[in-house]
């Protein structure tokens, strides 16, 4: 499937969510080390609240139009994260995209779990973080805003094959690998 026209991406949720709280819960004490207390113990609390709002929301909508009604197609991030997400975006439309880094939303935790880890959050697994293509941009950010969940536009699609991230330096994206 093709697009006829550009399609915006927007994202709500945040880069390597899921994969963070795992660093959690197999580093812990060794982040007690290195992290206040009072920090530590509110990550796990906060990073499943926005997982759960986010995936409640996402079967709603799925539940309004079948996640893929000819004007929206909503992807759900997993384990091959927001890269990955993004990539099965292009190979469902068979297009290319343009997408700026600095846009994609990350929570403060998950880069420094993933950074401790030694891990690229965009590439770590994002389960409870939702990617929607959609003709109808502002609709869909206002439904979001109406549910309390932040919503931001990442980029767009394009006609050409090629996808884009655009941050401090352009990359392409790859196929993600089958992980093991």
């Amino acid at each position: 499937m093709n697009t006829d026209k550009e399609l915006t991406i927007i994202m709500f949720g945040s880069a390597g969510v899921h994969e963070a709280l795992k660093i959690y819960d197999q580093k812990e004490a060794e982040l007690r080390e290195r992290y206040p207390k009072s920090y530590l113990e509110k990550i796990p609390g906060r990073l499943f609240g926005m997982m759960k709002k986010n995936t409640d929301f996402a079967l709603t909508m799925c539940n309004a139009w079948d996640g893929n009604d000819g004007n929206h197609l909503l992807y759900a991030c997993l384990e091959e994260g927001v890269f990955g997400a993004l990539w099965a975006i292009g190979e469902f439309y068979n297009c290319g995209l343009r997408c700026n880094l600095e846009d994609i939303p990350i929570d403060q935790a998950v880069t420094e779990l993933c950074d401790y880890a030694d891990i690229n959050p965009y590439e770590a697994d994002a389960t409870g973080t939702y990617i929607i293509a959609t003709k109808k941009a502002g609709k869909i950010l206002s439904i979001l805003e109406d549910y309390g969940i932040r919503g931001k536009i990442i980029g767009y699609t394009t006609l050409e094959i090629a996808r884009i991230i655009v941050g401090p330096t352009e990359r392409y994206l790859t196929k993600p690998s089958v992980k093991n």
